[in-house]
């Protein structure tokens, strides 16, 4: 599996069947192909258009399958939390703001990766107790920082589920 930043609030999560964006934006500057596109915020502004080969667009609750990932969406005010199989890994996907709503949002879930466009208390994120963090977003190097971690920004994270790291490590995408 892989998660590549592909503008400042735009990522792409990559299996080894299928793919989606999460929030493309007008800032992506070519297209970029993917099976689906994942809204996290309801009523965001997104731009289809940059995604080629798209068949769907989710921007709300449910449960979707699509080029062998699973997905299941659920609503907190006026975000979506997103939570899926890709590679036999399960994943957690969210803005950083709905940890302030429910802390037990993403129990179980072996990688969380949250956009950060504020900052959340560093324990919130502990007590999830994922083996994988990826950070992105404007305040992606701040909050890995107030966990505490050395970071090494990349632009691209790859990682297989026999390669899951034993102590929670933290991905900045940047």
């Amino acid at each position: 599996m892989e998660i590549q930043k592909i503008d400042k609030n735009s990522i792409k999560i990559k299996g080894k069947k299928g793919s989606f964006v999460v929030d493309p934006t007008k800032d992506i500057k070519t297209k970029t192909p993917a099976d689906a596109i994942v809204v996290l915020s309801k009523g965001s502004e997104i731009e289809k258009e940059r995604i080629e080969e798209c068949r769907l667009v989710i921007q709300g609750s449910g449960e979707y399958e699509f080029s062998g990932i699973k997905v299941s969406v659920s609503q907190i005010g006026n975000y979506l939390t997103y939570k899926a199989i890709i590679d036999g890994v399960e994943i957690f996907l969210a803005n950083i703001e709905v940890l302030n709503e429910n802390k037990d949002l993403a129990d179980g879930s072996q990688i969380v990766v949250f956009n950060t466009q504020s900052l959340a208390d560093q324990s919130l994120i502990a007590k999830i107790t994922p083996q994988i963090v990826v950070l992105y977003g404007e305040k992606a190097e701040e909050q890995a920082k107030s966990m505490g971690k050395e970071i090494t920004p990349v632009s691209k994270f790859q990682i297989k589920n026999e390669k899951l790291p034993e102590e929670m490590q933290v991905v900045c995408l940047t």
